[in-house]
């Protein structure tokens, strides 16, 4: 079995006008920016792709939501700057998260482990959503 892999060493990896299907994983590697700088989806390919954050996951500049409909595992940061994000594949999350006033964080779908979140870590349950399974 081959798997892609697209891993993030400190500069910015923007999604830009389209959405991206893979099969693999993304590792937003520790002191790296990916940048969500449109409402597009990362959707799975093949059912067993990730996207993998010891980095910074930042969405600014679209108003819209962006969705991860594959596994996102946080060790890192989430900031949600405008618009939505919403993570429809399960995954651990760790690290943190920020969501400023008038965007939005929303727990789709899947399963989620909660593994090391600093009670100041995630945003305030007015700013995040879940829905029901």
């Amino acid at each position: 079995m081959r798997e892609r892999l697209l891993d993030g060493h400190g500069q910015p990896e923007p999604l830009q006008q389209y959405g991206a299907n893979f099969d693999g994983g993304i590792y937003n590697l520790s002191g790296a920016l990916f940048s969500l700088q449109n409402d597009q989806a990362i959707n799975l390919a093949y059912g067993y792709e990730y996207f993998n954050n010891a980095g910074t996951v930042r969405k600014s500049v679209a108003t819209g939501t962006t969705t991860f409909n594959v596994v996102f595992n946080n060790s890192g940061t989430l900031d949600v700057q405008s618009g939505t994000v919403s993570l429809n594949g399960g995954g651990a999350l760790g690290g943190g998260a920020t969501v400023a006033a008038g965007a939005g964080l929303v727990f789709g779908a899947g399963s989620f482990v909660v593994t090391a979140l600093a009670p100041a870590g995630w945003p305030a349950p007015s700013s995040v959503s879940a829905a029901a399974t």
